[in-house]
């Protein structure tokens, strides 16, 4: 192991000595093909990631043969696969003193099995778990390191992946509802500005407050639901812990790390834009028929957000079509998130939580970067489905130039179409309630919408039907789906191997779904077959609720004929609503008098269990 500097040395260690190798703190992603894993796939962790930075490290190019230096630097990288889980990599130096003409470095990759199995047995049993102290050290030496060698090669790309990495952890923490007390960005950015000296006891410990029912945390933190006082929790990244939580978030960003940089013209390695798809006017005003319908959708989904509506529409509308073993196998009722109206009729049996016979895979973590550049984490564990609440995907974004107008032509067409459904006798007194219930549900009109701020978002859950749904279609190729979706090949591939078709898509819901995306789950699985021309979609979904939230349906992988009954029964919905003039409020409205009756059936509700995954274990 190459030495490390003691608790009192300081940077200038690392500064005056550039021979002297450095460790790394990285995290790699297990690889899966189609189909069944391999004995490989199984026990080794590829180090494709690792070899393309050990070896910009040591020739400042990374198309050259690892091994070779530039300069007087040394920089011996070697990797510890894990047989068990994803694992941060402590990456060093099985040889004391490397050289320049031994430089320790080993690539283990699924393309070289022998090889590959032989490391996983020389390493069986080893999982590197570097302390506290080991890890600050090193990262802050990582940092000082490439601070003082601000000329040297590589170095700005693997700053910028540094600094592109913090901010993103920031990033995810706030869309997981946390506040910083003391942001990790600000200490990143201090110290590269020559503010910020490195003490072992600084900057931790950090004090997340993160609200109550937050999956992503209390699930990835493992905080007992118990320790959830009222509506927030205090959670402490302290000296214990900092290792498995900082690693937890890392592996969102890490398998991307090669994707980042690009050769300018002078072959220095220069920081590219994140991978974004936008969503321009021009590419809105080509999908004019589906647009109409998301943009109507939203409408719908804003209008009918209420309870009462929604319990309208859970009983008028819901028939389930799979078969009793799906059903068994899916949602079960959560009493304690029934209306308070239907407790007196909640008297129905829970449905079986068991686990989905799909949903016993090989582990597989895959981070995808769609829509506003924000990384997307897709973990498949042994008896874990994708988990929704992990993803993030861009809101339908009516533009700045064409969003009032187009919510307002929505606006139009729905006002038009809902009173004339309704019978002669009830129509002045449905476009009446239509009028009250679009200035209680937006109360700043259509300025709200100038910038497309307004309008419901993507669920996590929908986005990943869209996904799947396209990535099956045995008619997409890895050209059409780069072009459609804007990703690399590389990332495309990586899709095709999550969604493969034999297998459903297992969907565990972590932020609360909604009634549209269970119902749009049930179209997806009545199409599915040969004769519909799409594919083998199957959608398990392992939580749902009958409360509608706003929602907008994907831009792309839905077919458009499902989007349109969705919207169709949205639609009858309010025509039923309109019709009996309902007194709708907020949530918190007591029950209006054109509720349900004792002969309506039960609002099917279904919510997850955090615990879930573990218990298919």
């Amino acid at each position: 192991m190459p030495p490390r500097p003691s608790e009192s040395s300081d940077a200038s260690l690392f500064e005056e000595d550039f021979t002297l190798p450095i460790s790394l703190a990285t995290t790699m992603l297990k690889s899966h093909s189609r189909g069944p894993p391999t004995v490989a796939e199984q026990l080794s962790a590829p180090l494709d990631i690792m070899q393309y930075i050990a070896t910009l490290l040591t020739t400042g190019d990374p198309d050259s043969t690892p091994g070779e230096t530039k300069g007087s630097r040394v920089v011996a990288v070697t990797g510890r696969a894990s047989a068990d889980s994803i694992e941060a990599l402590a990456v060093a130096t099985r040889h004391p003193y490397p050289t320049q003409n031994f430089p320790v470095m080993d690539d283990i990759s699924d393309e070289d099995v022998d090889s590959t199995l032989r490391a996983v047995k020389e390493w069986q049993g080893e999982t590197p778990r570097p302390s506290f102290e080991e890890y600050s050290k090193t990262v802050f030496a990582m940092l000082n390191y490439f601070r003082a060698n601000k000329r040297a090669p590589s170095t700005d790309f693997l700053r910028y992946v540094i600094r592109q990495c913090y901010p993103k952890i920031v990033s995810r923490m706030q869309l997981a509802n946390v506040v910083w007390e003391e942001p990790p960005l600000t200490v990143i950015e201090n110290y590269f500005k020559g503010d910020y000296s490195f003490n072992p006891s600084k900057p931790f410990p950090w004090k997340l407050r993160i609200r109550k029912g937050d999956s992503f945390m209390v699930d990835r933190l493992e905080l007992c639901r118990s320790e959830l006082d009222a509506r927030t929790a205090t959670y402490e990244v302290n000296a214990n812990n900092v290792v498995d939580w900082v690693n937890e978030l890392v592996a969102i960003y890490n398998d991307f790390t090669k994707y980042l940089s690009e050769p300018d013209e002078r072959g220095t390695m220069k920081a590219k834009p994140a991978l974004t798809r936008e969503l321009a006017d021009a590419a809105l005003l080509d999908m004019l028929s589906l647009d109409a319908v998301m943009i109507r959708m939203g409408f719908l989904e804003h209008l009918l957000s209420d309870r009462e509506p929604a319990n309208e529409l859970a009983r008028k509308s819901v028939t389930y079509s799979g078969t009793a073993d799906e059903q068994s196998d899916e949602e079960e009722f959560n009493e304690e998130d029934r209306p308070e109206e239907d407790e007196d009729e909640s008297d129905g049996k829970d449905g079986a939580r068991g686990g989905h016979p799909s949903s016993r895979r090989a582990v597989l973590q895959v981070c995808i970067c769609l829509g506003d550049g924000r990384p997307l984490r897709h973990p498949l564990r042994a008896a874990h489905p994708l988990r929704a609440y992990l993803i993030t995907m861009p809101s339908p974004g009516i533009g700045v130039n064409i969003g009032k107008a187009r919510v307002q032509s929505a606006k139009t067409s729905l006002f038009e179409s809902v009173p004339a459904k309704v019978r002669p006798s009830k129509r002045m007194l449905a476009e009446k309630w239509l009028e009250d219930r679009y200035s209680t549900c937006f109360r700043s009109s259509e300025s709200e919408y100038d910038g497309g701020s307004g309008m419901p978002g993507l669920h996590a859950e929908a986005a990943l039907m869209a996904l799947s749904c396209y990535f099956k279609d045995p008619g997409v190729t890895v050209d059409s789906a780069t072009r459609t979706w804007g990703l690399t090949p590389a990332q495309c591939r990586i899709l095709f191997r999550v969604f493969s078709p034999p297998n459903p898509t297992v969907i565990g819901v972590g932020t609360r779904c909604c009634w549209c995306c269970w119902r749009l789950k049930t179209l997806l699985n009545d199409r599915k077959g040969p004769a519909s021309g799409s594919g083998n979609e199957e959608v398990v979904m392992l939580g749902t609720h009958a409360t509608i939230d706003p929602w907008c349906p994907p831009q792309i992988g839905i077919p458009l004929d499902i989007l349109r009954k969705l919207e169709n029964e949205l639609e009858g919905m309010l025509v039923d609503a309109a019709e009996r003039n309902l007194r709708v409020g907020r949530r918190s409205s007591s029950r209006s008098p054109g509720g349900s009756s004792g002969r309506d059936s039960p609002v099917p509700q279904w919510d997850y269990d955090p615990e879930l995954d573990t218990k298919q274990g």
